[in-house]
């Protein structure tokens, strides 16, 4: 599975060059003097998601107490048999990683009306899930694009077919706008109003660490879980490592009983591809990757983990504002 999940890694980093290319295509309407774009959200992604099996190595940081007693009891869930030495196999299904490409732009526009496309641009025959299975879907079948505009909804397959067409309600969007381009002007004023709730919020502790990050601890109660997740009878407590601006979360961690069950890892890279931009100026950046794993039980009670993995071509957003930012 290791040497599955490498190559499909490979893969997705060749998707991602050939596909930066072609960013900044306007699939949607045109901009208007009478009614022009306000905001935009564009979000080209891949994603990869799979169930694992523990292992020592792998999940090494997970290796707890309570982890190690539920392996204990069911040892054949440590380690899968191979067939030859050396070789990976793939036994169960939710084993299969599942891959995504979807590419979303969002437009609001000066009068409150939007418009939204979504695209499915995941190649044909790249998920063992669908070619493998003795019955294989028709390309018919998936989904592909997603238009709303003016009050409807439209949904189209791969040949570009209309499968849906219906009245989709539109909310006015105004507020929104003046929500987000207020809170912009703050600038500043919004970031020590933050760093001033950190510092003081109850039961959360921050300390700095030795390279600059600010890691922020706290403490959540006893909060209920979903059926799939690893059991915890005491209270849970929740980790995230900032920056030292407190303007990047790097990482995210939730612990139960002293154990890891929950780990997000944020990437990030310097590209305009990346950043949120307010009047043409840089105003944030987001990640490249974003890798979450997460310890959970499977329908028979064994310990598995999810391991969710998305990799951005483009993160940008772009708010033009009607009066300068201070």
């Amino acid at each position: 599975m290791k040497k599955l999940y490498t190559c499909i890694v490979c893969l997705i980093l060749i998707l991602q060059w050939s596909c930066q290319k072609e960013e900044g295509a306007n699939p949607l309407a045109e901009d208007s003097a009478s009614n022009p774009v306000r905001f935009e959200i564009n979000v080209h992604q891949t994603s990869i998601d799979q169930y694992e099996t523990p292992d020592e190595k792998l999940h090494a940081d997970f290796m707890g107490v309570q982890l190690k007693s539920l392996l204990a009891q069911n040892a054949r869930s440590i380690r899968r048999h191979s067939f030859s030495e050396g070789n990976d196999t793939v036994f169960t299904y939710d084993e299969i990683p599942l891959i995504r490409e979807t590419r979303s732009r969002i437009l609001v526009f000066a009068d409150g009306t939007s418009e939204t496309q979504l695209e499915d641009l995941t190649p044909d025959g790249i998920n063992p899930l669908y070619t493998l299975t003795e019955t294989p879907p028709a390309s018919g079948q998936f989904l592909s694009r997603t238009h709303i505009k003016d009050g409807r909804l439209k949904v189209y397959n791969k040949q570009n077919e209309l499968l849906i067409d219906e009245v989709y309600p539109e909310q006015n969007l105004n507020e929104f706008l003046d929500s987000l381009q207020y809170y912009v002007q703050l600038g500043d004023k919004a970031q020590k109003v933050m760093s001033l709730a950190v510092t003081n919020a109850v039961g959360l502790r921050r300390m700095q660490q030795p390279d600059g990050a600010v890691m922020l601890e706290q403490q959540l109660g006893t909060m209920s879980a979903p059926v799939n997740a690893l059991p915890v009878s005491s209270s849970l407590k929740a980790i995230t490592i900032m920056n030292d601006e407190l303007t990047r979360t790097l990482r995210f961690e939730l612990h139960g009983n002293q154990q890891l069950i929950h780990r997000t890892v944020f990437v990030y890279e310097d590209s305009y591809l990346l950043n949120n931009y307010v009047n043409g100026k840089e105003y944030s950046s987001n990640p490249r990757t974003v890798e979450s794993l997460t310890l959970q039980l499977s329908p028979d009670g064994d310990p598995v983990f999810y391991r969710s993995k998305t990799l951005y071509h483009r993160y940008q957003t772009v708010l033009r504002m009607n009066e300068p930012v201070n």
